[in-house]
This record gives C-alpha cells, structure tokens and sequence, in this order.
C-alpha cells in the first residue's frame, strides 16, 4: 500500500487535477486537486459527474475553448469515444489564458466491453504550448525575410 500511496503522490505532482469518475452511478471521487478555481466550482455545484463536469467547462475556460472542452467532458458520448482507446485529450485554453490538457483514462470496463469507471486528469501544458507555437511559427517564417 505504501508503494501505491507513493506512486499516487507522484501521479498529482505532474496533475493539477485527478478524478475517478463511476460513469453507471454518474459520479466522481476527488483524488488530488490542485485547482483553487477548480475546487470553487465543484463545491458549489454537488452534482453528479456529468453536470459538474460541463459546469467547469462553462465557467473555467476561455470562451474559445468552451464549444470543444464541452464535447469533450460529455459523458453521455465517452464510452463510444473511447470504444477502441484507453485514453482520450484535448488541450483548451482556461479562462486566465494558460493552456491545460485534459485527459480521460479508461479504469475499468464491464465484460461486455461498456466502460464502468475512468480517470479524468487536468495537467498544465501552458509552456509546452506556448513553446510549440514558437517552434511552428519558426518553421514556416522564412529567415531572410521574415515572412511567413
């Protein structure tokens, strides 16, 4: 046990945010929150998974990310998304312009292959991005003319 607790302390290092979600009792375990923002919005909710999870999206991302990030939390489409994966992300931007990614984790499956339980994971990329970016605007800018 001692071994899992360490592994799960490393796990939240890397995550601002970790959720076991129960996709058949439409609910969701805390297990490492990192988010001030994140925590508001859950305590002042008290639903179930679904809806709590579309109500962040809502009220934590930009208003250019909120369309895709509510697709992707859409509980109601995970297990057909997920069908033939174990994991699934996308990366939005937050409402106080740093990029995250979030991530769906398949924890378990009924035999008849309908996921049962998932981990939803929020890391911050805002660096990785902004350092992609870069890189891709170098690419396609020509050195001698500064055009792209």
């Amino acid at each position: 046990m001692e071994d899992f607790t360490t592994n799960l302390k490393s796990l939240s290092e890397v995550y601002l945010a970790i959720y076991k979600i129960n996709l058949n009792k439409d609910s969701f375990e805390e297990i490492s929150c990192k988010s001030e923002d994140l925590n508001a919005v859950i305590e002042n909710v008290k639903a179930g998974a679904s809806f709590t999870l579309k109500k962040a999206a809502e009220e934590l991302s930009d208003s250019k990310s909120t369309e895709d990030l509510l697709n992707f939390v859409d509980l109601d489409t995970i297990d057909g998304r997920m069908r033939y994966v174990t994991s699934i992300t996308t990366e939005f931007l937050t409402a106080q312009g740093t990029w995250c990614r979030g991530r769906f984790i398949e924890a378990k499956r009924e035999s008849s292959g309908k996921l049962r339980s998932l981990m939803f994971v929020v890391e911050s990329i805002d660096e990785e991005k902004k350092n992609r970016d870069n890189l891709l605007q170098l690419s396609e800018t020509d050195e001698m003319t500064g055009k792209t």
